[in-house]
């Protein structure tokens, strides 16, 4: 079976354990966890031809308040 979408270009942004990256991604919400790392990912994002055409919206990690 042919993946007709990447025959065509379009990619799907891969995130969750990545670093945030706020050209790609949207964080939509900070959770526990390890600091500026994608923990869970509510949207997928896609390029076209390497060029952004959704962003990945992200639940990005950050440590625990005291």
């Amino acid at each position: 079976v042919k993946n007709v979408l990447a025959d065509l270009g379009v990619e799907k942004i891969e995130t969750i354990g990545q670093e945030f990256n706020p050209h790609t991604m949207e964080a939509v919400e900070t959770v526990e966890g390890e600091e500026n790392t994608v923990m869970d990912e509510t949207q997928g994002g896609f390029t076209l031809n390497g060029k952004l055409i959704r962003p990945a919206r992200v639940k990005v990690g950050k440590k625990a308040s005291s």
